[in-house]
């Protein structure tokens, strides 16, 4: 973690627990926006995990463009009797999969059932996430998802 992701990470801490835990927070910065911008388009394409977990996006919706802060509700359901390992999560972003698991997890509430987080700010444009969940079984199911967020 660079230094400056360090102290803005302190701050946004600091701000939430003032307001207790009202307070938005940066899911996406610059920085990744960039990165993203200059790398070279490469797919990535694996075949799916049989039986692995199911992921569902209950929130945002994602079929048009969002403005201001989002809250984010993630639900994921195992299969055959295995169980969702939620220290298993990760969240990468764009075609370079930079992991920001750890600038969610702050303020985020993860459960063997899903994941809530309120109030994550994105910059304006098209933002491609993954979510990584592994079930007790080792198996890995990936859902990517795309958030367009409206200039204001």
């Amino acid at each position: 973690m660079r230094h400056s992701d360090f102290i803005r990470l302190c701050l946004a801490v600091m701000i939430c627990m003032a307001h207790g835990g009202a307070a938005a927070f940066d899911l996406v910065i610059p920085d990744d926006m960039h990165a993203e911008a200059m790398a070279r388009p490469i797919e990535m394409k694996s075949a799916p995990t049989p039986n692995a977990p199911a992921i569902e996006i209950l929130q945002p919706n994602i079929d048009g463009p969002l403005t201001g802060p989002v809250d984010i509700l993630i639900s994921w359901t195992a299969k055959d009797g295995a169980s969702v390992d939620p220290t298993s999560l990760r969240v990468l972003y764009g075609m370079l999969r930079i992991d920001i698991t750890s600038r969610l997890m702050p303020y985020a509430k993860v459960t063997a059932d899903g994941l809530e987080a309120r109030s994550a700010r994105l910059p304006a444009g098209k933002h491609r996430l993954f979510i990584c969940i592994t079930d007790s079984l080792a198996r890995e199911s990936r859902r990517e998802f795309v958030i367009e967020v409206a200039s204001k």
